[in-house]
């Protein structure tokens, strides 16, 4: 049995963190995460942080 999963597509956002989700976000494109342990990887997308950063910055 694999306990890897893989998707396409999605925004995570920092609101569990007292961030506002409208503010701070990140646009996933490709990510995968192992469904045993705690931490996602994200392959590519965009990073969003209104007020900190002057627009969308690419991340690979």
């Amino acid at each position: 049995f694999n306990k890897m999963f893989s998707g396409e597509g999605g925004i995570f956002d920092w609101s569990a963190a007292g961030l506002s989700a409208d503010s701070v976000f990140y646009e996933l494109q490709g990510y995968s995460f192992n469904t045993a342990k705690p931490e996602l990887k994200a392959e590519q997308g965009k990073l969003t942080y209104r007020g900190k950063t002057p627009a969308k910055v690419d991340w690979i």
